[in-house]
């Protein structure tokens, strides 16, 4: 993302970390992405929804964007991964 007019908002997270956890779930993906309203969020005190964080993407990456933060978390899936990964170490 170049140029800061060029970004759009792909979510909206209630909390910081919330974003921060799905922006490197974007950029591990490959889609630069970055938080608005992240340092005021930390810094001046809000209640509900009055300061939300932003994560915004590229127009050119939105759709690939959406698609990943739409897909779900399985979780029989991830530990069944996890399982075959660590079948063969020695760890």
């Amino acid at each position: 993302m170049d140029g800061q007019n060029e970004a759009v908002v792909v979510a909206t997270y209630l909390s910081v970390n919330e974003a921060q956890i799905f922006k490197a779930l974007l950029e591990s993906a490959g889609v630069p992405a970055r938080m608005q309203n992240d340092i005021a969020a930390q810094i001046i005190p809000a209640y509900g929804d009055m300061m939300q964080v932003n994560l915004l993407v590229s127009p050119d990456d939105l759709e690939k964007a959406r698609e990943i933060l739409s897909a779900g978390f399985d979780q029989k899936e991830f530990d069944a991964e996890s399982q075959s990964d660590t079948a063969g170490s020695d760890l």
